[in-house]
């Protein structure tokens, strides 16, 4: 019994920080369910699960941002509950964000030092001191030399991303939490940053957090890894362990084999849209694939992989900078929006509430806006005609709508959506590109959707859909193309479309 105490006494003490049954909750929604981890000092621990998992929620959890509703926590073997994210900071655990916060004019030490206790010499910042400290902790940190004067917004992302782990660092910290830090970096970049972390590992004893969504970081720079799915712990590997396959089974579940689509060959059909090797400057480059008249297509990836990119640039949102688009055979040289609907491509883009509706117009006109513009004379708009217009596709697309001379801001998201659907089905168009066709939805909407643009497809319309949602693509889609770090990574056919296949190939 005493050897047994002692061992729980010695596990206690070995633990940097225990996270213990942490849950927490929305409103209805269980964003955490009972998740458990454990972090000691010399380690790396990963952090992984697809977008909605619950890494955000624990990782602001644990820095003090927002509190638990039940678990606890326990930091160097002491009970651990900060009241904000300085509580958490001045007992040394600390975030990394993904993105960059910094002042581009103001010098590398400025960077480091920026805050409420800058260091200063009555009433003026001490900039010697900065300088002279900034020197003494790149060296105990990197082991790297630097000149502290140089403006922060001359170097290059690698060396933004460094500066910010210095500062974060030089606030004591034992425990970082590296919060997506490779998205703005290259392959060389990426490695002299995880080459920096390892060293603070080994030589200085600091733990660190490291939430990723890529399957190869994970891999590379993890002791360990922790998967999250739908708000609960559902794995936990060792070094030895690590595999991709066995990863992306953890990440995503089990795979889904219930299509909404039925099987159907697409390879005798015409091609409607081709993209052949389009590039768009630091979004994607090099990708090309085409498309069959009353098929759906999809592209599937990651945030930041150029999924979104690419499929607005097939509207001319902005155009490739370099390769063709051509569309029913007719190579339209540099896309514009213009020569886009022309050529008959309608377009949903992915925020509605922004680039979608018009929310000072009511629901006739927003719907009947595009036919507007594509008449002659803008003159001879009608209201009473778009008003007979909206009742037609509202009727199509189960609209619910009590007045078309409603602000269209009255909608839900759901209706919205459908009327912008319905915007594009007014001019029957051949090809349909739609960006995060059900993003913000609820589950009825979705379905609904889903079953409006299959019935298109049914009817010889070309869909191209891009989707965070892998669930929605399998469901929806014939084949998807799936993009990672702006390339194409893979084009699935029917037979391998499984989520395990999404997840491996977006993250690997």
């Amino acid at each position: 019994m005493r050897h047994r105490l002692l061992d729980e006494k010695e596990s206690v003490l070995q633990s940097l920080l225990s996270v213990q049954n942490i849950s927490k909750h929305f409103g209805n929604i269980h964003a955490l369910r009972n998740v458990s981890l454990d972090i000691s000092p010399k380690k790396i621990i990963g952090l992984a699960g697809e977008n909605g998992a619950g890494k955000s929620t624990l990782v602001r959890i644990i820095c003090g941002a927002i509190p638990c509703d039940s678990g606890e926590m326990k930091y160097q073997g002491r009970p651990y509950k900060p009241h904000d994210v300085s509580d958490a900071e001045s007992l040394g655990i600390s975030v990394f964000h993904q993105e960059i916060p910094i002042c581009p004019h103001l010098s590398i030490a400025a960077n480091v030092f920026l805050g409420p206790t800058i260091p200063s010499l009555r009433i003026r910042p001490d900039w010697k001191f900065m300088n002279n400290r900034c020197i003494e902790l790149y060296k105990k940190f990197l082991d790297e030399d630097i000149d502290p004067t140089i403006p922060i917004g001359e170097c290059s992302a690698a060396e933004q991303q460094l500066a910010l782990l210095v500062r974060v660092l030089s606030r004591n910290a034992k425990l970082v939490i590296l919060d997506e830090p490779t998205t703005a970096l290259s392959a060389p970049e990426v490695e002299r940053l995880f080459d920096s972390i390892k060293r603070l590992r080994d030589e200085q004893g600091i733990g660190f957090i490291f939430v990723s969504h890529l399957l190869d970081e994970l891999m590379e720079l993890s002791d360990e890894v922790f998967v999250l799915r739908d708000g609960e712990n559902v794995g936990h590997l060792y070094k030895a362990e690590f595999s991709a396959k066995e990863l992306s089974r953890l990440i995503a579940g089990r795979s889904i084999d219930v299509q909404h689509r039925s099987a159907k060959g697409f390879a005798e059909a015409e091609i409607t849209l081709e993209a052949r090797s389009v590039s768009l400057s630091k979004s994607y480059e090099d990708i090309s694939f085409s498309v069959h008249k009353g098929e759906v297509f999809g592209i599937a990836g990651l945030q930041g992989s150029g999924r979104s990119e690419v499929i607005s640039s097939l509207f001319g949102l902005p155009p490739p900078d370099k390769g063709s688009v051509i569309i029913q055979g007719n190579d339209l040289g540099r896309i514009t929006i213009s020569k886009a609907i022309t050529a008959g491509v309608g377009y949903l883009p992915e925020d509605r509430k922004t680039k979608g509706i018009f929310p000072d117009l009511n629901i006739a006109k927003n719907i009947g806006i595009v036919s507007i513009a594509q008449s002659r004379d803008l003159t001879s708009y009608n209201e009473e005609e778009y008003i007979k217009l909206v009742d037609t596709m509202a009727g199509k697309l189960s609209i619910k709508i009590s007045n078309p001379k409603d602000y269209i801001s009255t909608l839900s998201g759901g209706n919205q959506q459908k009327a912008m659907l319905a915007r594009w089905l007014a001019l029957s168009p051949s090809i349909l590109v739609l960006n995060e066709p059900t993003r913000g939805v609820d589950i009825g909407a979705k379905s609904e959707i889903a079953k409006i643009i299959s019935d298109m497809a049914e009817a010889g319309c070309t869909i191209i859909i891009a989707s965070s949602e892998m669930e929605e693509l399998l469901l929806m889609c014939d084949r998807i193309m799936v993009m990672n770090r702006g390339r194409a990574r893979i084009i699935l056919e029917k037979e391998s479309l499984t989520r395990e296949n999404l997840f491996f190939y977006a993250m690997s």
